[in-house]
């Protein structure tokens, strides 16, 4: 049963015709009666429908040797397992079009139980997972015929020529690759790698054996040839020793080899470079110092660029954080009650603090005095306990005098008079108490107010960043009817306040947070917190997350951190990460990270990587890094790199050719030249696409023209697009601004035309967010105009997102932007524009005309203006604490 698929729908599936033209050649071999002889029908090449049923049929009537062949394409799960892809197969959903292996395999041993030999050949991607998903042990056909009630076949028919007993049976699998590798097809090559080295050895036979050669004889010959030239290593499973069991005529000895029909096979199949033959162009190079110490300069210069555009946008931040709190401020006077003008004024103080001391005081002492306004004194004391709540840790001090104030005014209402208003007043105190003195916020609740469960709750929601361990105290002792959400997020508070000064106790609350993706959320953050102290104890919390997602996003976490602090133990870490993508990632960051310091550990590392593309990746990493510092050393480590890992060869290629140009132009060019050739013969349309990028990104650099008419020649408009961007920005500071603008419209264009809908609206942001600095007219016109290629659930985010890039530039626009997210909000929400979406375009409405904004937000009958003035001032306020974190953070 010969299986070979050549035509495949999706667009990230290269066609396969030579695995077609490889499986027909093989059935005619195997059929040749001075090779095997099958009988015609038991070899079928057939369309994706009838594949089951033809290997059942096969399997079935087979008593001898039952042989299923597959060439194609291979895709893996997350779990591992493999398919084979059929014509209508979906790389990114690999259990559509395809057929599992699993379900192959199973039918095989099924249906042909009285084979003696079953043999499953796999010329695929990945095809060594089906070693790892066949067992170690097959059952006797014994065994078999008793689960399947049928007649056990012992009879001398079924021992046949190869003997008798166990041995005389078995299952065997043959793969062109390991589990994590890819296999290959050479460019232009007739059959893929693995078919045509075992259709060359059938063709030819082997020399210096008899008139018969086994089945492992013949594998074990395809494995060195390919080993030879480092290429992926074909893998060998076999039970019972099976594939010394079974054997084929030897046309090297036969009489007819001579006037037997040639396949037209050969034995390393196309014309594409063999081994070594990349190396060859760069042998004999010589090193070009000044080169090395330019492409020093260049990248020195690039890092500089960063750091200023680091600078620029923390300066920026900090001046919205002070502008949001002065537009919030503003707004202070409108409100038409004492009590929430008061409180407001005391939460803007607390956010002025980090930013203007002096004006954080008077606006502090604003709020206190206001308070003290009021005509009576419960009014005055829910006023002060207000204003110490608001002012908690931003002020501490101050915020404690209020509260202790507020608390003495508390004992001079009469108990015996107004006995309600005096606990309303003291309930107030011990909230606002909380943040200052939690002892005396739970003395009031004891004493006072008889241990309420409600106001204890308050209190501890208030207290848990101040004193953490009276707050788990209070959660385990005092409140029992607590909801169990209500004490998981309790718990996560006290666990995030902990992680800095008691990671036992830290670990300890979280552990008893019953929700699993409140307790791996409250780990994630514990670990990342000790990933620098303890990075032991870090490891063992990630593993001990028992969400996927937020244990994937903590080893992640503490991967970066360890890449600065520690990359041994990042090095440690990497091979425990079981996502065969972001492990190649990693390993070719943390290559990265160390060839600066130590190019020798660097290349230990790289080269023990046991998987052959994540190996290939970071060997082209520490090439980069070297070519700046020793360039010689450089070209050896590329010289390491297998030919068909044809991506980064490309790359290398241009990349020397880059190094070459001041000295050896015509010798730049022709590496140029095939840089350019090998990338466009990759047959997987992203990675060709990817290489093309990286290419083209290089010739840039000295042939500006030609190596963008090289980029906007990619068929992928993903990648397109993000090559086309990354040229405009590399480009920004030394073309003039209406040429970066046309460059980046471009752009624009391309993400509302052809990227995918569901992505769109981020790949314009970001576009948008460089377009605004070389022409913030032309960018405000792009933002309006992109709006009907967005899907209408994205719409909200994009005219919000343009505004709040434009709002510095074009106030105008902006507030004519935010204006319609407002009412496209309330359109689509049926009138509630105080979800997160409404209100985020307020803020930015308020940064230009808070009065528009107000407007807007008491346009409303769901509640009275005070209240949707103090929720537009909190999200103002919010805002500015966020922008001063992105000030820190850029600084």
């Amino acid at each position: 049963m010969v299986i070979g698929i050549g035509d495949y729908r999706h667009d990230s599936l290269a066609s396969m015709p030579a695995a077609a033209t490889g499986a027909n050649c093989l059935a005619r071999l195997l059929r040749d009666q001075s090779v095997w002889g099958l009988p015609t029908e038991h070899v079928t090449d057939t369309s994706a429908v009838g594949i089951l049923t033809a290997v059942r049929d096969a399997a079935v009537a087979t008593e001898d040797t039952l042989l299923v062949y597959f060439a194609g394409h291979g895709l893996r799960d997350l779990g591992g397992h493999l398919y084979l892809a059929l014509t209508d197969a979906d790389p990114d959903y690999p259990q559509l079009g395809t057929l599992p292996y699993l379900q192959l395999r199973d039918l095989i041993r099924q249906s042909g139980y009285r084979a003696r030999h079953r043999v499953t050949i796999l010329d695929c991607c990945y095809s060594g997972l089906a070693g790892g998903m066949s067992p170690a042990t097959a059952p006797s056909r014994d065994e078999l015929a008793h689960a399947l009630d049928e007649r056990a076949h012992t009879n001398s028919a079924d021992e046949g020529e190869h003997g008798r007993g166990e041995d005389s049976y078995g299952d065997c699998v043959l793969t062109s690759a390991p589990a994590e590798s890819r296999s290959f097809v050479r460019p232009h090559a007739e059959f893929p790698e693995f078919t045509g080295e075992l259709i060359a050895t059938l063709q030819a036979g082997i020399t210096g054996t008899g008139s018969l050669i086994s089945l492992e004889t013949i594998w074990l010959g395809i494995r060195n040839r390919m080993r030879s030239r480092s290429s992926p290593e074909p893998q060998h499973f076999a039970q019972n020793n099976a594939t010394r069991h079974i054997h084929f005529h030897n046309r090297a000895t036969d009489e007819q080899r001579a006037t037997a029909p040639s396949p037209n096979a050969s034995p390393d199949p196309g014309p594409g470079p063999g081994a070594g033959a990349f190396a060859a162009y760069l042998g004999d190079l010589v090193p070009d110092p000044a080169a090395a110490e330019a492409l020093r300069a260049r990248r020195a210069e690039w890092k500089a660029r960063v750091r200023e555009r680091e600078r620029s946008q923390s300066t920026s931040a900090r001046n919205r954080q002070r502008l949001l709190l002065t537009r919030a401020e503003e707004i202070i006077p409108l409100f038409s009650e004492d009590m929430p003008r008061v409180e407001m004024t005391a939460y803007i103080a607390a956010a002025f603090r980090p930013v203007d001391t002096d004006r954080a005081e008077r606006l502090a002492e604003a709020a206190e005095r206001h308070a003290l306004a009021r005509q009576e004194v419960p009014d005055q004391v829910r006023a002060l306990a207000r204003v110490a709540l608001r002012l908690g840790s931003a002020n501490l001090g101050r915020a404690r005098a209020v509260a202790e104030r507020a608390e003495s005014l508390a004992e001079t209402i009469p108990n015996y008079s107004s006995r309600s208003l005096r606990l309303a007043a003291l309930a107030a105190v011990a909230k606002g108490m909380a943040v200052v003195r939690p002892d005396r916020a739970e003395h009031i609740v004891l004493t006072e107010w008889g241990g309420d469960k409600n106001l204890l709750k308050d209190i501890t929601n208030n207290m848990v960043t101040v004193d953490p361990y009276r707050a788990l105290r209070i959660v385990r002792n005092d409140l029992p009817d607590l909801s169990q959400l209500g004490r998981d997020l309790l718990l996560e508070e006290i666990s995030n306040a902990l992680a800095g000064t008691d990671p036992d106790g830290a670990e300890s609350s979280a552990r008893q947070i019953e929700a699993a993706d409140i307790r791996s959320r409250a780990l994630s953050k514990l670990s990342r917190t000790l990933a620098r102290s303890d990075p032991d104890r870090a490891e063992q919390i990630v593993w001990s997350i028992p969400d996927e997602g937020q244990r994937r996003q903590a080893l992640a976490n503490i991967f970066h951190t360890w890449l600065d602090t520690a990359p041994y133990r990042a090095e440690q870490l990497v091979p425990r990460n079981q996502e065969s993508g972001e492990k190649s990632w990693w390993w070719a960051s943390l290559v990265k990270k160390v060839a600066a310091a130590d190019p020798n550990r660097a290349e230990r590392i790289a080269r023990a990587i046991p998987d052959e593309a994540a190996r290939a990746g970071a060997l082209y990493q520490l090439f980069d890094t070297l070519r700046a510092v020793d360039q010689e050393r450089a070209l050896r480590v590329a010289a390491t790199i297998p030919p068909h890992h044809e991506q980064e060869w490309a790359r290398i290629l241009a990349a020397t050719a880059q190094d070459v140009t001041g000295t050896q132009p015509q010798r730049a060019q022709h590496l140029f030249d095939e840089a350019i050739r090998t990338a466009q013969h990759i047959t997987d349309p992203k990675h060709r696409a990817l290489a093309v990028w990286g290419v083209g990104g290089l010739l840039a650099e000295t042939d500006r023209e030609r190596g963008e008419r090289l980029i906007r020649d990619i068929t992928n408009p993903k990648i397109r697009l993000h090559a086309l961007h990354g040229l405009a920005k590399e480009f920004a500071d030394t073309d003039a601004p209406e040429q970066t603008a046309q460059f980046l419209a471009a752009c624009v264009r391309i993400a509302a035309e052809g990227t995918e809908p569901t992505m769109r609206h981020w790949e314009i942001k970001w576009i948008l967010k460089d377009m605004v600095k070389a022409d913030p007219g032309w960018a405000a016109r792009l933002a309006t105009e992109t709006l009907s290629s967005i899907p209408k659930e994205d719409r909200f985010s994009h005219l919000t997102s343009s505004a709040d890039l434009l709002v510095d530039h074009v106030p105008d626009r902006a507030m004519h932007l935010a204006t319609e997210a407002v009412h496209l909000v309330r359109q689509q929400k049926d009138g509630d524009r105080y979800n997160s979406y409404s209100m985020r375009a307020m803020v930015i409405l308020a940064l230009v005309d808070p009065r528009q904004a107000v407007r807007l937000a008491t346009d409303t009958r769901s509640m009275q203006a005070d209240e949707a003035l103090e929720r537009l001032v909190c999200a103002m306020v919010e805002t500015a604490e966020q922008a001063g974190k992105d000030s820190e953070r850029a600084r």
